[in-house]
């Protein structure tokens, strides 16, 4: 008899343990399953961004606490075997720029994705909270870069008609074709080229680096005024919206046999919307320098190091974007813009700066755009005057953003209007 005074209640309690044990054994296995069937379908070892949006995950594992050694060495073998049941299935691999950091690196995110949704599973309920909070800052890097690739390869024949054209015309009235002028500077300087297209495809562990920084600080106490995650994922919502608005490939696929070595003559083309071949339509704006961006506000603060970093990395940024035909000037021109209406409305604090960092960040993006789309933006005459709005859409957002409220790194807030 049992405590109870029912009969064989052991007996429930093991089919019951047993049941649960079962059903989690299911659920660890599907999740392998699923995480091949993603590295599959998005090809983690030919896509240098999904690649390293990966080894984002096993950073973010890595750094933030909470990663026992058991925990490394399992998602170490999980990766692992995950690579090798990859490449035995005849997955494509490609040497991208970086690609032997990225792919052994998207394979350990893997494994760290597997050990911690494993985790999670197998956790009981008192901890399962703070074990899929950990599951979902490791996660949201590499799910982010998922799932913009497919929305972007789903909206490209929904949007035929394309802005490239006009937008490279607008270019012109900075003098030359800036996209042009550093492409034949990586044709002069191969190590350069190799270089920004290595910082190019990186960004997504970088990005995943400054989320496992801030939780970090986060979990020592400090205040975090604006969380990098939303950050992150607002531009990258925002940003796939505003594709819409005025999409465009970027002049490596518009000119493919031209770039970098012969700049198109505007008397030799048609200046007007035009369709293209389905290439992702990623600009404008750029979200790789809008990203960088928020990086350089964001973590620049935190010493000497991290802000010749992130200065240098934004610089090779914007090289590689121009350099490698994926954006014209003008993206770049309006990246500050988004940039600032994001890190004002994720800044936590009652600053007036707040809403002015919306208010201009938005209605700069919004003036450009609309440009374009009614034809206005190619009535602004070449030279100085295209280069003042272009200085000015840069810099307002520059200053402006100097003013939104910071907290000295590793201290708490006193008020939400503690100074810079």
């Amino acid at each position: 008899m049992s405590p109870t005074g029912l009969p064989f209640t052991w007996g429930v309690d093991f089919a019951a343990r047993r049941g649960d044990t079962i059903y989690c054994a299911i659920l660890t296995l599907c999740s392998a399953l699923l995480l091949l069937a993603i590295a599959g379908a998005a090809q983690i070892g030919a896509a240098p961004t999904t690649a390293f949006a990966f080894c984002g995950a096993f950073v973010i594992h890595m750094i933030e606490k909470g990663a026992s050694r058991r925990e490394v060495v399992a998602a170490v073998v999980s990766g692992a075997a995950f690579g090798t049941i990859y490449v035995w299935r005849h997955n494509p691999t490609s040497d991208f720029a970086g690609s032997t950091i990225g792919i052994p690196g998207a394979f350990l995110g893997m494994g760290s994705l597997f050990v911690l949704v494993s985790r999670w599973i197998w956790t009981r309920t008192p901890e399962k909270p703070v074990q899929f909070d950990r599951l979902r800052d490791a996660a949201l890097v590499p799910l982010l870069r998922v799932v913009s690739v497919v929305a972007i390869a789903a909206v490209a024949d929904v949007t035929p008609i394309t802005w490239d054209s006009v937008l490279y015309a607008f270019d012109t009235k900075f003098g030359g074709a800036p996209s042009w002028t550093v492409g034949r500077w990586f044709e002069v300087v191969p190590l350069l080229r190799k270089l920004c297209a290595q910082v190019y495809n990186s960004l997504p562990v970088v990005l995943a680096a400054g989320i496992a920084l801030q939780n970090r600080d986060r979990n020592k106490g400090s205040v975090v005024l604006a969380d990098f995650r939303w950050l992150v994922v607002s531009l990258g919502a925002i940003g796939f919206l505003l594709y819409q608005l005025c999409p465009a490939a970027g002049p490596a696929f518009l000119f493919v046999k031209q770039f970098p070595d012969q700049i198109p003559h505007l008397s030799a083309m048609d200046i007007r919307p035009a369709p293209l071949a389905p290439f992702a339509r990623n600009g404008m704006p750029s979200l790789h320098a809008g990203w960088v961006l928020l990086l350089y506000w964001n973590f620049a603060r935190r010493g000497p190091w991290f802000r010749i970093g992130t200065i240098l990395y934004l610089l090779l940024t914007v090289l590689a974007t121009l350099g490698l035909g994926e954006h014209y000037l003008i993206d770049l021109v309006v990246a500050p813009a988004v940039a600032l209406a994001i890190q004002g409305a994720c800044t936590r604090t009652k600053s007036p700066s707040r809403w002015a960092a919306i208010a201009a960040g938005s209605g700069l993006t919004l003036a450009w755009l609309i440009a374009f789309r009614t034809g206005v933006a190619s009535l602004a005459p070449p030279g100085l005057i295209t280069w003042t709005l272009g200085a000015v859409t840069v810099l307002v957002p520059l200053i402006i953003e100097m003013q939104l409220p910071r907290f000295p790194h590793g201290k708490r807030a006193i008020s939400d209007r503690s100074p810079n």
